[in-house]
């Protein structure tokens, strides 16, 4: 959140311009508080008003003339702002997008703790100014922080898929330097692009043994442009090798790298599942099998069982046959016998109805 340091109202860095407090200020800084303010030669020339005025005064002053909004509009360029105000308003080259790279790999190996940064992108922009390229510290900060963000976007993506894999033109020379600090930032493309920046005969950089700084002097800054020609040349016409050093520093591919890794762990864990499964179908055949015999031992006993019954009611049956031709043939005897001795008796009957008479 930025604020003007005089009236302590929001500001937002696009119209910081037409802000009251700044207007005809020449020059507009900003503090490390997010706090703009100007330079106090430029009091005089068209003073401010103080805290202290009431809220009416301050936002009758803050209302601009249109005729002077329409000036302003046609002439941005007027104002000069020496801490860069907003992200956009610095136009990065690509010349000097790799000199910020370049300054940016001999000085980063220097910091022994995080809290130094300011002071890495003050001797960054000090060595840009060097080759006659004017960018501030903020400017080098933002700059530099969307390359680095790009790049792990870029890093982060190619590391969850391989086949949607995304680039962008300094890559590979941010991934060199992400590879020589050994950092969680490790490379993971497949295709590397020679880097530009870098050159056994060219005095591209030059460490001075009394600071930190890195400055570039003229041969450096005329043989580096010539360097940069050359090199996009052959990255246009000719494909991109490797040198031996990228080739050690290089993630391994194949079989060592971590996405072969995880798929012989899945394929061991499948094989391991496979092995599982037929282990337990062979024990439920082994028990499929026994539960089967002894279906059959119960089915071959039960027949046993019916075939014997059969023949015992068969025999029961065969009795009670005889049985009942035994009675059948007594019962005929019988007949016979009282069919023999009952004409005797029926003429013996008559004999005495006559006598009688």
């Amino acid at each position: 959140m930025f604020k003007c340091k005089y009236c302590t109202i929001e500001v937002s860095p696009e119209n910081v311009a037409k802000h009251g407090c700044f207007i005809n200020k020449s020059e507009i800084f900003i503090d490390d508080d997010n706090n703009f303010f100007y330079d106090e030669d430029d009091f005089a020339k068209d003073p401010r008003p103080e805290i202290g005025e009431t809220t009416d005064d301050y936002e009758a002053y803050e209302i601009l003339d249109e005729s002077y909004l329409e000036e302003e509009n046609e002439k941005p360029e007027s104002l000069h702002f020496t801490g860069s105000i907003k992200k956009s308003s610095a136009m990065w080259t690509k010349d000097a997008t790799l000199s910020l790279l370049s300054l940016y790999e001999a000085n980063v190996e220097k910091l022994d703790h995080a809290n130094k940064k300011t002071k890495l992108w003050n001797t960054i922009s000090l060595g840009l100014k060097s080759i006659d390229l004017q960018y501030s510290s903020d400017q080098v900060k933002w700059k530099m922080n969307a390359l680095l963000s790009k790049y792990k976007s870029c890093f982060d993506n190619n590391s969850r898929s391989g086949r949607d894999y995304q680039t962008f033109d300094y890559y590979d020379v941010i991934d060199e330097i992400m590879q020589k600090k050994n950092t969680k930032f490790t490379a993971t493309s497949s295709v590397r692009s020679s880097n530009p920046l870098k050159s056994k005969n060219t005095p591209v950089t030059n460490l001075s043994p009394n600071n930190n700084s890195v400055n570039l002097n003229k041969i450096g800054k005329s043989a580096y442009k010539e360097k940069v020609n050359v090199s996009e040349d052959k990255l246009s016409s000719s494909p991109s090798t490797n040198s031996s050093k990228d080739k050690t520093n290089a993630t391994p591919r194949g079989t060592g790298s971590k996405i072969a890794r995880q798929k012989v762990a899945l394929e061991q864990e499948w094989l391991k599942h496979l092995k599982m499964n037929e282990v337990k179908a062979k024990a439920d055949a082994e028990l499929r099998e026994k539960y089967l015999i002894q279906k059959r031992e119960q089915n071959e006993l039960k027949k046993n069982y019916l075939r014997l019954r059969t023949e015992e009611l068969e025999q029961k049956k065969e009795l009670e046959m005889q049985k009942l031709k035994s009675k059948q043939r007594r019962h005929e005897d019988i007949l016979d016998m009282m069919k023999s001795l009952r004409p005797n008796n029926a003429r013996e009957q008559k004999k005495n109805a006559y006598d009688s008479d």
